[in-house]
C-alpha cells in the first residue's frame, strides 16, 4: 500500500545510497509515498544522485509522489532526471521529490515531467510543484530545471470557506 518505488520501496534505520539507477517502470498504488526510483527513505543522511526515473506514477488513495522520490528525510537528491507523468489523491506531489523535509537539499536535477495532477485534497495537504511538492524546513533547492509548459493541476475543495487558504 504504501512505500513503493521503482529501485527501492523504502528504508528504516539506515542511511542508504542510491546512485547511477533507472526506475523504468509503471507504479501504482492505493497507498503514500510513490517515487520513481525510491518510495520512502525516512533516515537522515541518505542520497540518491545520477538517477532517472520514467513511466507513470499514480495513487488512488495517498500522497508524497514523486518522479524519482516520494518522500525523503534529512537527506540530498542530486543530478537525477525524471520524465514519468505523476498524480495523487491527496497532494504533496512533485516532479522531482513530494516530500523533502528536515533541511534537506535538491540540486541539479531536471523535472521533465509532463504533467502533475491531484484530484481531492484534504484540508491541511495542498501542495504540488513542478521541483518538491513540500521542503520544510531550511531546505535548499539549487540549479534544478523544470520542463516548460509542464502541466500541474490540482482541485482543492474546502466545506467551510472561512478556512479556505487558497484553491490550486
Amino acid at each position: 500500500i504504501d512505500n513503493l518505488g521503482g529501485i527501492v520501496g523504502g528504508a528504516t534505520n539506515v542511511a542508504f545510497h542510491i546512485e547511477n539507477c533507472a526506475g523504468v517502470a509503471d507504479i501504482e498504488g492505493t497507498g503514500s509515498y510513490l517515487g520513481g526510483v525510491v518510495g520512502y527513505i525516512p533516515v537522515a543522511g541518505a542520497s540518491i544522485k545520477n538517477c532517472c526515473a520514467t513511466g507513470q506514477l499514480a495513487s488512488s488513495g495517498g500522497s508524497y509522489v514523486g518522479g524519482i522520490v516520494g518522500g525523503i528525510v534529512g537527506g540530498s537528491i542530486s543530478n537525477c532526471y525524471a520524465t514519468n507523468t505523476l498524480s495523487g489523491v491527496k497532494g504533496q506531489i512533485g516532479g522531482i521529490a513530494g516530500q523533502a523535509n528536515t533541511s534537506p537539499s535538491v540540486s541539479k536535477c531536471i523535472a521533465w515531467n509532463p504533467s502533475i495532477s491531484v484530484t481531492l485534497n484534504d484540508a491541511g495537504r495542498y501542495s504540488c510543484a513542478a521541483i518538491v511538492g513540500v521542503m520544510y524546513p531550511l531546505g535548499i533547492a539549487a540549479d534544478c530545471v523544470r520542463k516548460p509548459g509542464m502541466t500541474i493541476s490540482g482541485l482543492y475543495e474546502e466545506a467551510d470557506s472561512a478556512k479556505e487558504i487558497y484553491k490550486m
